[in-house]
């Protein structure tokens, strides 16, 4: 599934933000103007879900899992964010 976020939908939202964990809310690129044109913050579904992927990398990464260093790079997720947000 995904693709839910789209020139349909878009214009129904009652929201100033989607930060979803869903894969691939958008059904094209294309609607992210869209949603900016509304004024809606939009948070990348992968970056949303980095946590985990860090998480992952880091079990399978040579020496061992290292948990703070795990959430070192988790807690940087929010720093990325705040600049996805300036860019818009």
């Amino acid at each position: 599934m995904g693709g839910v976020l789209s020139e349909k939908t878009i214009p129904l939202l009652k929201t100033p933000i989607v930060a979803g964990s869903a894969n691939n809310q958008l059904a094209n690129h294309a609607d992210v103007r869209l949603l900016m044109e509304r004024g809606i913050l939009y948070a990348p579904d992968y970056v949303i879900n980095a946590g985990g992927l860090i998480n992952v990398a880091g079990e399978l990464a040579p020496g061992g899992y290292d948990p703070d260093a795990a959430l070192s790079r988790v807690a940087t997720i929010p720093t990325v964010l705040a600049d996805i947000f300036r860019r818009r």
